[in-house]
């Protein structure tokens, strides 16, 4: 019986265990990481994350400019079109109705 005690024992601090690592965030895990990674690869992960976000921002900066430019470019184009487009619409309309009014006068 004794071994039987000892046994449940066991698995009893097996689960609390478990139920420890259960409770633990992500933040909690990668900050116990530093234990287990060395210095020098510890930075060598950090600068070619720097590396990486420095280059992410470039990239994403340069689009957002490109973007303003293309937008602004369209506007000053297109605007200018689809009102010369409207005017030109109503101008048609108008001759139509005044061919329509000649053609009942007459």
């Amino acid at each position: 019986m004794k071994v039987t005690e000892v046994e449940n024992d066991q698995e009893y601090e097996d689960i609390d265990e478990l139920d420890n690592i259960e409770d633990e965030t992500i933040l909690e895990r990668i900050a116990a990481l530093v234990d287990v990674i060395p210095p020098t690869t510890r930075a060598r992960i950090y600068a070619s994350t720097q590396d990486t976000l420095s280059v992410a921002k470039g990239v994403v900066g340069g689009l957002g400019t490109g973007l303003w430019i293309l937008v602004t470019v369209s506007l000053q184009v297109v605007v200018p079109v689809v009102l010369e487009l409207e005017r030109e619409q109503q101008a048609i309309q108008q001759e139509h109705q005044r061919t329509q009014a000649q053609q009942v006068v007459a």
